[in-house]
């Protein structure tokens, strides 16, 4: 599997709206609510070890998101 495709299958796994054809503001959009939705600053209740899980995963849907970016030739 190709890596964007990889990087596609994540965001969308996570809850993405996302389309093979995305244009660059559905993407930004799309990382947009992922990002409202599990960044580590928008759970102050959680335990550490929660913090820890969503900044893993926000580190990857991060990655994803510019992958996406610079294999598309958006920005």
């Amino acid at each position: 599997m190709a890596p964007e495709q990889r990087a596609l299958d994540y965001l969308v796994g996570l809850g993405a709206n996302l389309a093979p054809d995305f244009t660059d503001v559905e993407l930004r959009s799309a990382f947009r609510a992922l990002a409202r939705e599990y960044h580590p600053d928008r759970h102050p209740g959680s335990t550490q070890q929660q913090k820890e899980r969503l900044t893993a995963l926000f580190r990857r849907l991060r990655q994803a998101y510019e992958h996406l970016q610079g294999a598309t030739g958006l920005q």
